[in-house]
């Protein structure tokens, strides 16, 4: 007798929690090893799912299951049901990033005969476009923004008014801010997402030239030390791929060559070589 209503305050207490918890969902879950769980929805993100059960024994217990290993998920309850179909989930269907990356680059053109290779550092945030015709074709669309700063020096050989030979030391800063969308295949049973990124965007540039010592006696005045700067249109392009350990890890790591052109007042080329790390909300 006392057993049974020890079960009977147990099933009871269960049923109370099910009609009356706060954010509660039933849900029918099927595991990609065929298993199947059923329960009550009390907590799901982008990496895991915490569904309360009622045991053989009518015991309560938790299941924490991680959704790369789940097949279907099937909601009973009409409302969260709703809320799958329309995307009302946002933070995990847009998965928004943001990152750090470090550049080995040099420049090509004209800029090429004042600098050669040159080093920098930037940052980038961006998230997930969900378009439902896109992920039936495996095909993940981002759009976001990136800032950097990349700084190249090199050496300059020229001639003065009279035909001798002058040397000079230049510097070229340039910090691009550009606006991009990125285009990307997951390949989810190696852990790769190659992409190409496509963006465009404004460029501070900066260069320097001072004249070399040794040839200081060869230039007027106001030569030796020249200082130009603008703002300038920017094209950029990139193809590259994100690495992720496993799908629960919030962790990405990028490698990527990216192109810059730079035209108005000025034309700068340059070709970089990225590889950072960014972290996934």
């Amino acid at each position: 007798m006392k057993n049974n209503t020890i079960k009977i305050i147990k099933a009871a207490a269960f049923v109370v929690f099910i009609f009356y918890g706060a954010g509660v969902f039933a849900v029918n879950i099927v595991l990609t090893n065929g298993k199947t769980i059923e329960g009550q929805l009390i907590h799901e993100d982008s990496e895991e799912i915490h569904v309360q059960i009622q045991t053989e024994k009518d015991e309560i217990s938790t299941s924490i299951i991680k959704r790369k290993d789940i097949s279907t998920i099937n909601y009973t309850d009409e409302e969260k049901e709703g809320q799958k179909r329309h995307g009302e989930n946002a933070s995990s269907n847009l998965e928004p990033e943001i990152g750090l990356f470090f550049s080995l680059g040099m420049p090509a053109g004209v800029v090429s005969n004042a600098a050669s290779i040159g080093f920098g550092a930037g940052i980038y945030a961006d998230f997930i476009l969900p378009l439902s015709i896109l992920k039936t074709m495996n095909i993940e669309l981002k759009t976001g923004l990136y800032a950097a700063f990349s700084t190249f020096s090199g050496t300059m050989h020229t001639e003065n008014t009279i035909g001798e030979p002058v040397s000079f030391s230049t510097n070229v800063s340039i910090l691009p801010v550009i606006v991009y969308s990125k285009w990307g295949m997951p390949l989810e049973s190696l852990g790769i997402t190659p992409y190409v990124l496509l963006g465009g965007g404004v460029t501070y540039s900066k260069s320097q030239r001072t004249v070399d010592e040794a040839s200081a006696s060869l230039v007027a005045e106001e030569e030796k030390d020249i200082l130009n700067s603008s703002v300038d249109g920017t094209f950029s392009a990139a193809v590259g791929m994100n690495y992720s350990s496993s799908s629960a890890s919030p962790f990405k790591f990028m490698l990527q060559a990216r192109y810059l052109s730079a035209v108005e007042k000025k034309s700068g080329h340059f070709i970089q070589l990225d590889m950072g790390v960014g972290y996934t909300f």
